[in-house]
């Protein structure tokens, strides 16, 4: 049950990111004054749930920024984004976590305070500060157009490798799920047990990444199997004269993409 109640709350929070984000697109006067300062702060977290999965995943980070102006316009707008590099060398499922970080991020924040605001003591005010809080949060959770597209983007350059990447992904989460009881470990929060079984995934799919590339070296020294027969279970490597480096660009008033 841990993963269809994780599951429920991305959506949970999904939709009301998105909903938050409209009310913000047509809302004038004070409330728009409001949402540009609680939207900074939920800009604030996407971007750096992206560079913390960036790190995570071993995605080269050159660095992150959030502003509260419009470069262009000097108005209000609050955005920033994220740049990395060596794309060339970043695989489909690397993209993917780094694009949904945001969404896996701000949902673990959220359901945090939560718990704090409805079920541990707390005083007045800090269910005030906490409740603000997760207004921007849930304002800057959903993945950007450009993160879509993106991930779509990113498995067209190999299919085919990108779909051994989803299936090692859905291998390791029957595993998990049909395999491991995590009721049994005492913890303080169900947050907790959500992001226990969100590194227990992680930690199968590199068994079984590793393993299987185990038998297809043993395989190979076996059988001494032509590499012209045969395609290894590895992406290409290419690595440029110059790197190339790209920036997710969030903005969420008006969420776009910039090179």
């Amino acid at each position: 049950m841990i993963f269809i109640d994780m599951l429920i709350w991305f959506c949970i929070i999904l939709t009301i990111s998105l909903v938050s984000q409209l009310i913000y697109r047509y809302s004038k006067g004070p409330v728009r004054a409001f949402l540009n300062v609680v939207g900074f702060i939920g800009v604030f977290i996407h971007e750096l749930s992206h560079a913390l999965m960036c790190i995570i995943f071993r995605v080269p980070l050159r660095g992150f920024s959030v502003k509260f102006r419009s470069h262009y316009t000097n108005e209000v707008a609050p955005h920033g984004r994220v740049k990395i590099g060596e794309v060339e060398r970043i695989s489909f499922l690397q993209k993917v976590m780094v694009s949904v970080g945001p969404l896996i991020i701000s949902t673990w924040i959220f359901l945090f305070c939560l718990e704090i605001v409805t079920i541990q003591e707390a005083d007045l005010i800090t269910k005030f500060v906490l409740g603000v809080f997760m207004v921007s949060i849930l304002i800057g959770a959903s993945p950007s157009g450009h993160d879509i597209y993106y991930m779509f983007y990113s498995y067209g350059i190999d299919p085919l490798y990108s779909t051994y990447q989803l299936f090692l992904t859905a291998l390791a989460v029957i595993i998990v799920y049909f395999g491991i009881d995590f009721t049994v470990i005492a913890l303080p929060m169900e947050l907790f047990y959500y992001i226990l079984a969100f590194f227990t995934v992680i930690a199968f799919y590199f068994a079984l990444k590793y393993f299987l590339k185990f038998l297809y070296y043993l395989y190979r020294r076996i059988f001494q199997t032509s590499r012209l027969t045969s395609r290894r279970l590895t992406r290409k490597r290419h690595k440029p004269y110059k790197p190339k480096e790209e920036y997710y660009e969030e903005n969420y008033i008006e969420r776009g993409y910039d090179e």
